[in-house]
């Protein structure tokens, strides 16, 4: 089923853009100016950067201490091509003043995934072939058991 509001092959319509704080979930799909989304296979996860306008004075309501999530919800169509994934958001740069009442700043954001491998550590050796190893690393290290793959 095609949508005809996807006019380009890079548009994407965002069905949910919200940062969840300690505070609540905040929704800013009307507040963003620019996503960008980075996959690469030399780095173990997904990073990107959000441009905000801020009329909301979030920077003065938020920390920005990396306990901020990022929720993105968007698709090429309502079925096709869904990507729904949440983030750390790690960073807030290149702040500047709009006017009285709005700013403009870039939120740097990463998967759980980067956090989570920093933090654990493995030093072993192991045997046998390579889907027995990453089998085993994510049974006794990340505590993921093998009926859930």
């Amino acid at each position: 089923m095609t949508d005809s509001l996807v006019t380009k092959t890079t548009q994407y319509k965002i069905k949910d853009l919200s940062i969840v704080s300690k505070i609540g979930k905040i929704d800013i799909t009307g507040l963003f100016e620019e996503l960008d989304i980075f996959d690469c296979i030399f780095f173990p996860s997904i990073t990107g950067k959000i441009v905000i306008n801020d009329t909301l004075g979030l920077t003065s309501r938020l920390a920005f201490d990396g306990s901020e999530v990022l929720v993105i919800h968007m698709g090429k169509t309502d079925e096709d091509a869904v990507f729904r994934k949440s983030f750390r958001i790690y960073k807030q740069s290149d702040r500047q003043s709009l006017n009285n009442n709005s700013e403009r700043y870039i939120l740097h954001f990463i998967s759980d995934e980067y956090l989570l491998s920093q933090q654990n550590r493995i030093s072993q050796s192991f045997v046998g072939t390579y889907t027995q190893m990453v089998m085993n690393i994510l049974e006794n290290y990340l505590g993921i058991k093998s009926k859930s793959l």
